[in-house]
């Protein structure tokens, strides 16, 4: 698994741009933001990149068994609405979410169908304010650069990374034997 870890450096800078980008939204537009902790609204059972992946079967492997008894447990419940990682109303892998979940409830632009397109969490801006491009972010642009990320990862791990995207649930069956290796 430490092989890993030097394969998820670029993701790990991306990261730290989305975090940082996100900081500075908040520290703009904070009165306009709502998210909270406890506020899981959004929190669904999503699909996410190997690389994605990897790094959150890598913060996994750092948890208690405690914590790893009650998402196996979780991923037993037949709602697929819902994701696994969800405990009263809190992730338990908060800190190796994926990228997608960094970004809900701020506000994302992308295009499609010919036109731009902006989205936000109806719990967040709900004035309605005019936000300058630098607070938003270009979704496209950020898929893409996870797309990219996410097949140099690929490209240089071992088998068990090479699948495409899969769900959180997949993501925790499938690694938890190497998880505990």
């Amino acid at each position: 698994m430490t092989d890993q870890k030097l394969n998820l450096a670029n993701y790990y800078n991306l990261i730290d741009k989305v975090e940082s980008k996100c900081a500075e939204i908040i520290r703009n537009f904070g009165d306009h933001i709502n998210c909270k902790k406890g506020c899981s609204e959004c929190c669904v059972h999503i699909s996410i990149f190997p690389v994605e992946a990897a790094a959150m079967a890598i913060s996994l492997k750092d948890k208690v068994e405690d914590d790893i008894l009650l998402i196996l447990d979780k991923l037993e419940v037949k709602n697929t609405d819902n994701c696994p990682l969800l405990h009263e109303n809190k992730c338990i892998l908060y800190e190796a979410r994926p990228i997608i979940c960094r970004t809900h409830g701020f506000p994302v632009y992308f295009f499609e169908n010919s036109d731009y397109h902006v989205h936000v969490c109806h719990h967040n801006f709900g004035n309605g304010i005019n936000l300058p491009q630098h607070a938003v972010f270009d979704l496209n642009h950020l898929n893409k650069t996870l797309f990219a990320i996410n097949q140099m990862f690929i490209n240089k791990s071992s088998d068990c990374f090479k699948s495409e995207r899969m769900s959180i649930a997949d993501m925790i069956k499938t690694h938890l034997t190497i998880i505990k290796e």
